[in-house]
């Protein structure tokens, strides 16, 4: 069977009746960038995917559904990528809470890299609870690669006001991430940098300010700078 006439008829059956099997086999087809992006323009398709992630019974159904969203948005075109809604973001961040699988997590995190470079998304993501899950997990994270990704859509979403707020809204946000600096990799460290750089520059008010001397935030922004 052709690859992509198979993609076409197994995206008809997970659009209308939600098949783990039909998504299963759709996932290990491993279509080239060519039918990904036909995919995501499958009118309903991401829609039908977002569904499996929120209401499926099964993790491995609401992993092979992110991790097949996260191989499509790659490679969408910018049309695709901001048109998606807030109910999208709220169950990335479900995955992410509910801990499915490392390889789940991580291809959360990738999708949310590959969507959040557009302001709306990132408004989006925050608005869905991102930016609290993300910190509770680095709490608990022991994974170098996990912490890397993490802090990547971190830098992302505090690029935005509402970003930073949760960040500081969250009472071991800025613990959290100081302790990312000189930490676990030198591409963590810069991440971390990045953010408490952009957090005291435009949410730095006296008691942000305060909490940041009390953690030794400004004496390591002072030894990186």
């Amino acid at each position: 069977m052709e690859s992509v006439g198979a993609a076409d008829y197994l995206s008809t059956i997970i659009s209308t009746v939600n098949s783990d099997e039909a998504l299963y086999i759709l996932y290990h087809i491993k279509l080239p960038p060519t039918g990904l992006k036909t995919l995501g323009k499958t009118e309903g398709f991401v829609d039908a995917l977002t569904r499996i992630m929120q209401r499926a019974s099964s993790y491995e159904a609401r992993a092979y559904a992110v991790m097949l969203l996260k191989s499509m948005f790659e490679v969408a075109e910018p049309m695709q990528v901001t048109s998606l809604n807030v109910n999208f973001f709220m169950q990335l961040v479900n995955i992410l809470v509910d801990q499915i699988s490392v390889k789940a997590t991580k291809a959360t995190l990738k999708l949310l890299i590959s969507v959040c470079p557009w302001g709306r998304n990132r408004t989006k993501a925050v608005e869905a609870g991102v930016v609290r899950v993300l910190i509770d997990a680095l709490l608990d994270c022991s994974e170098k690669r996990v912490t890397e990704l993490i802090s990547m859509v971190l830098v992302q979403v505090c690029q935005a006001a509402d970003g930073r707020v949760e960040l500081l809204k969250h009472g071991g946000g800025l613990a959290v991430v100081s302790g990312m600096v000189f930490g676990v990799s030198p591409v963590v460290s810069e991440r971390a940098v990045r953010i408490l750089y952009s957090v005291a520059m435009f949410s730095g008010s006296g008691r942000v300010l305060q909490e940041m001397i009390e953690l030794g935030v400004v004496e390591k922004l002072v030894l990186v700078f």
